[in-house]
C-alpha cells in the first residue's frame, strides 16, 4: 500500500473494499491487452483459440469435450501471457545480452511450445474420438481394427513359419535324426 504523502497515481483508489478488487481485474484485462498488443505470439494463440472455439461450436461435442477444448485455450493463452511478462521482466533487469536472459525466455517460450503442442493433440484426439457423430463415417482408428482389415492375417507368425522350415535343413537337426 502507497505511504500517504506518496504520489497516487490517476485511477488508482486507495480506499479499501470492492473498488479495489474491481480495479485489480480491470488491471489483469489492460495487461492482457498490453501482452495482445506487443506480442505477435500472443496475437497467434488467441486467434488459434478463436479458431478451436468456432470447430468446438460448429461440431457436436459433449460437454466434457468442449471443457477440455476450454481448458487448453485458456492454458495456453496464460502461458503465452506468462511468457511475455518474463520477457519484458528480463528485458527490464539486464539492458545487454546475457546467457541466462537468453535461458529465462527460450524456457518460457518453450513450457508455451510444449502446451501448445499439448493443445493440438487433445484437439485431434477429441475430433477422432468424435468422428463419426462429425462426418457419419467410421473414424480411421475404427477402421485399423481387426475385424475391417482387407487382408487375412496368417494364422501363424512369419517367426514360427520360417523356424518350421529351418529346423530340417540345419545340418545339426539332419545329423542328429540320423
Amino acid at each position: 500500500m502507497p505511504q500517504p504523502d506518496a504520489p497516487v497515481e490517476p485511477g488508482v483508489s486507495l480506499s479499501p473494499g470492492r473498488s479495489r478488487f474491481f480495479a485489480s481485474f480491470g488491471h489483469a484485462a489492460a495487461g492482457l491487452l498490453d501482452a495482445l498488443q506487443a506480442g505477435r505470439n500472443m496475437k497467434v494463440q488467441v486467434v488459434s483459440g478463436i479458431l478451436v472455439a468456432l470447430v468446438g461450436g460448429g461440431v457436436s461435442l459433449g460437454a466434457v469435450e468442449k471443457l477440455a477444448l476450454a481448458a487448453c485455450v485458456a492454458l495456453v493463452v496464460a502461458a503465452e501471457a506468462f511468457n511475455t511478462a518474463i520477457e519484458a521482466v528480463v528485458d527490464l533487469a539486464s539492458s545487454q545480452q546475457h546467457p541466462l536472459a537468453r535461458v529465462a525466455k527460450d524456457a518460457a517460450a518453450g513450457a508455451v511450445l510444449v502446451l501448445a503442442a499439448g493443445s493440438v493433440l487433445v484437439l485431434v484426439l477429441v475430433l477422432d474420438a468424435d468422428w463419426p457423430s462429425i462426418s457419419g463415417r467410421p473414424s480411421p482408428s475404427a477402421a485399423s481394427s481387426t475385424s475391417a482389415c482387407r487382408w487375412p492375417r496368417p494364422r501363424r507368425s512369419w517367426w514360427r513359419a520360417t523356424a518350421a522350415r529351418w529346423r530340417w535343413t540345419w545340418p545339426w537337426r539332419r545329423w542328429a535324426a540320423a
